[in-house]
Protein backbone atom coordinates (compact mmCIF):
# COMPACT_ATOMS: atom_id res chain seq x y z
CA UNK A 1 0.00 0.00 0.00
CA UNK A 2 2.86 2.39 0.82
CA UNK A 3 4.44 1.71 -2.57
CA UNK A 4 1.21 2.77 -4.27
CA UNK A 5 1.21 6.10 -2.39
CA UNK A 6 4.86 6.76 -3.26
CA UNK A 7 4.29 6.00 -6.95
CA UNK A 8 1.14 8.17 -6.97
CA UNK A 9 2.96 11.06 -5.30
CA UNK A 10 5.81 10.83 -7.82
CA UNK A 11 3.41 10.75 -10.75
CA UNK A 12 1.47 13.71 -9.35
CA UNK A 13 4.68 15.72 -8.89
CA UNK A 14 5.83 14.89 -12.43
CA UNK A 15 2.45 15.78 -13.93
CA UNK A 16 2.15 19.07 -12.05
CA UNK A 17 5.70 20.04 -13.04
CA UNK A 18 4.93 19.25 -16.67
CA UNK A 19 1.70 21.25 -16.55
CA UNK A 20 3.54 24.18 -15.02
CA UNK A 21 6.05 24.25 -17.87
CA UNK A 22 3.26 23.95 -20.45
CA UNK A 23 1.23 26.87 -19.10
CA UNK A 24 3.98 29.26 -17.96
CA UNK A 25 6.14 30.80 -20.65
CA UNK A 26 9.86 30.10 -20.66
CA UNK A 27 10.77 33.81 -20.59
CA UNK A 28 9.03 34.40 -17.27
CA UNK A 29 10.72 31.34 -15.76
CA UNK A 30 14.11 32.55 -17.04
CA UNK A 31 13.48 36.04 -15.66
CA UNK A 32 12.61 34.66 -12.22
CA UNK A 33 15.72 32.46 -12.23
CA UNK A 34 17.94 35.39 -13.23
CA UNK A 35 16.49 37.57 -10.48
CA UNK A 36 17.07 34.81 -7.91
CA UNK A 37 20.68 34.32 -9.10
CA UNK A 38 21.31 38.07 -8.89
CA UNK A 39 19.93 38.19 -5.35
CA UNK A 40 22.13 35.27 -4.30
CA UNK A 41 25.21 36.93 -5.80
CA UNK A 42 24.50 40.21 -4.02
CA UNK A 43 23.92 38.33 -0.77
CA UNK A 44 27.28 36.57 -1.17
CA UNK A 45 28.99 39.86 -1.99
CA UNK A 46 27.58 41.34 1.21
CA UNK A 47 29.04 38.47 3.23
CA UNK A 48 32.44 38.97 1.59
CA UNK A 49 32.45 42.70 2.26
CA UNK A 50 31.31 42.19 5.85
CA UNK A 51 34.11 39.66 6.38
CA UNK A 52 36.85 42.25 5.81
CA UNK A 53 37.77 44.31 8.83
CA UNK A 54 37.13 47.99 8.23
CA UNK A 55 38.83 50.52 10.50
CA UNK A 56 36.54 53.22 11.94
CA UNK A 57 37.11 56.74 10.63
CA UNK A 58 38.25 57.96 14.09
CA UNK A 59 41.12 55.46 14.07
CA UNK A 60 42.25 56.53 10.60
CA UNK A 61 42.11 60.22 11.59
CA UNK A 62 44.17 59.64 14.75
CA UNK A 63 46.90 57.79 12.83
CA UNK A 64 47.44 60.64 10.37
Amino acid sequence: MMRFFLISAGALLLASTGAFFLFVSLMSIAAAVLIAVGLMLMFGLGFQVRGHSVAPSETVANQA
